[in-house]
């Protein structure tokens, strides 16, 4: 399986011709890599990374780092209000996540900034069972790419099978 250009254009159409602030949402690992891979769809604009600090994310430009909330779930108010912050500074138009459960604080506080758009992408070890992450941002996206088909019966009408990264 391959990931086709159709994904990239899924994605070129979402993207605002001219320059603007991307927000790249992963965890390290498996998430992160799929975002690199994909990383080139926005080329010419200015990427910020939201993750989590780690050898592999350490050397990331414009990184931004957060505990983990999955470890720490009572800090998902506080992750909230830090990432208000930073979106009043970043301005971004466009969020981007390959997941995981940071996505989530992520894309609810971007729907407090009018014109922000939202892309998930759900992550390649996920065939036949959607994320909670998935889950539970499918209804505020507005492009989820699924990597497998056999998902699309399990999201809906929103999710976009585009082929995969592997």
């Amino acid at each position: 399986m391959v990931f086709s250009t159709a994904a990239f254009s899924s994605m070129a159409n979402i993207l605002d011709r001219n320059h603007m602030n991307i927000i790249c949402v992963c965890s390290h690992g498996g998430h992160l890599v799929e975002m690199l891979e994909i990383i080139d769809c926005f080329k010419g604009h200015d990427i910020h990374y939201f993750t989590y600090k780690e050898e592999s994310t350490k050397d990331l430009p414009n990184v931004h780092f957060f505990e983990n909330i999955a470890l720490k779930p009572l800090l998902f108010i506080s992750t909230m209000l830090r990432i208000i912050r930073l979106y009043k500074a970043i301005k971004p138009k466009l969020i981007v996540s390959t997941g995981a459960e940071l996505a989530l604080p992520a894309f609810l506080t971007s729907l407090l900034f009018p014109g922000v758009r939202r892309i998930y992408m759900e992550c390649s070890a996920q065939v036949y069972t959607p994320s909670l992450t998935g889950k539970l941002v499918y209804p505020i996206t507005h492009l989820f790419i699924v990597q497998w088909d056999t998902l699309l019966k399990k999201y809906g009408k929103k999710a976009r099978y585009v082929g995969g990264l592997i």
